[in-house]
């Protein structure tokens, strides 16, 4: 069980980024690096990939980086980011599938 993916999404002035790679192990054990805004989901998120991939070393990354704060776009609208969703269990599987659409 060694893996790697990555996907990346535009919401306005925001790109969002999900990277996930695995390595054969006989345990679950999860290390997840998220961006400060999307930490309340964290728990949610380890369930969701510890239930699905059931062991192995796992790192997940989740990063946003916004254009807006950068100087690259004009300022995106006040509001709340993108919220990342696990999808439904009869969704297709993989990094991306459960991210907003």
């Amino acid at each position: 069980m060694t893996g790697f993916g990555k996907a990346s999404a535009r919401f306005g002035s925001r790109t969002i980024t999900v990277a996930i790679k695995s390595l054969n192990s006989k345990q679950a054990d999860l290390s997840a690096r998220i961006a400060s805004i999307y930490r309340e989901g964290e728990l949610e998120l380890r369930s969701l990939i510890t239930d699905r991939l059931q062991r192995g070393k796992i790192d997940l990354t989740i990063t946003m980086e916004d254009d807006a704060l950068e100087g690259n776009t004009t300022p995106h609208q006040q509001g709340s980011p993108p919220r990342v969703r696990p999808s439904a269990p009869d969704a297709p599987h993989g990094v991306g599938a459960g991210l907003p659409h």
